[in-house]
């Protein structure tokens, strides 16, 4: 047992002793290395010093790394340029109105001063009108014996005078007409069912709710009662009224 320690404090001694001779090595070669650079010229000093950092070099900002996104292959954010939705194309014009019906034609007159024609507008009295006035939706260009002119909406409007002429006729014949009369259909007046009780010829035609007319030139006295009903004559503001009411049996 004693000779197993006297070995241990042996290693350790030895172990203390080899690294007190390594620490001696490295203080002697750091001891020779200070001498050395100490012998050297300054600016050879200078240029084993470690370079300061370069004061132009800053900060990176967040646009800086754009071309880091842009060479990232599977990047969602690849293209920095945002693509913008062209705008909706606008709605397509609406289409033009119909022309009105053109005036009609009813002749020119030339006798003193500037010429005149007569026109009237759909069911109106016939007007004296120059080139340039307003003919209701319309306006006259200018007119001769051969051919008139209307403007409607910046469209030149032509037409010859026999074409305003039928138009002036037919629209003649459609106020003389008048409008169209409604015929009523007839109405069929149902027989009365066979079994029906037939009542006396004084008796007129049923009201409803039990109450028959009386029948024009009828002297039969009230209170007399036929088939059922008894005869009914009323004074009010109108005058006296007749009627066969139905007694109940």
């Amino acid at each position: 047992m004693n000779r197993k320690i006297i070995l241990l404090n042996f290693v350790l001694l030895a172990m203390a002793g080899w690294l007190f001779w390594m620490l001696r090595v490295k203080w002697l070669e750091l001891h020779q290395h200070e001498h050395t650079v100490l012998a050297l010229s300054p600016q050879v000093r200078q240029r084993l010093l470690i370079p300061a950092p370069n004061p132009l070099l800053k900060a990176p900002t967040a646009g800086d790394y754009l071309q880091i996104a842009r060479d990232m292959i599977f990047s969602k954010d690849r293209n920095s340029n945002v693509i913008v939705d062209p705008p909706p194309p606008p709605p397509p014009a609406p289409p033009p109105p119909p022309m009105p019906p053109l005036p009609a034609y009813y002749g020119t007159m030339a006798l003193f001063g500037d010429p005149v024609v007569l026109l009237s507008l759909s069911k109106g009295p016939q007007k004296k009108y120059h080139a340039g006035d307003k003919v209701g939706p319309f306006q006259l260009v200018s007119f001769d014996r051969e051919k008139v002119v209307f403007d409607w909406n910046g469209k030149q409007v032509e037409r010859k005078p026999e074409e305003l002429k039928s138009e002036a006729g037919s629209a003649e014949s459609q106020a003389a007409e008048g409008p169209p009369t409604r015929v009523e259909p007839l109405k069929q007046i149902p027989d009365p069912p066979p079994d029906a009780p037939r009542l006396d010829p004084k008796i007129g035609a049923d009201n409803g709710a039990g109450i028959r007319q009386c029948v024009q030139g009828d002297t039969t006295p009230p209170g007399t009662i036929i088939d059922g009903y008894k005869k009914v004559i009323t004074t009010n503001m109108f005058g006296p009224t007749c009627m066969w009411q139905q007694v109940n049996q």
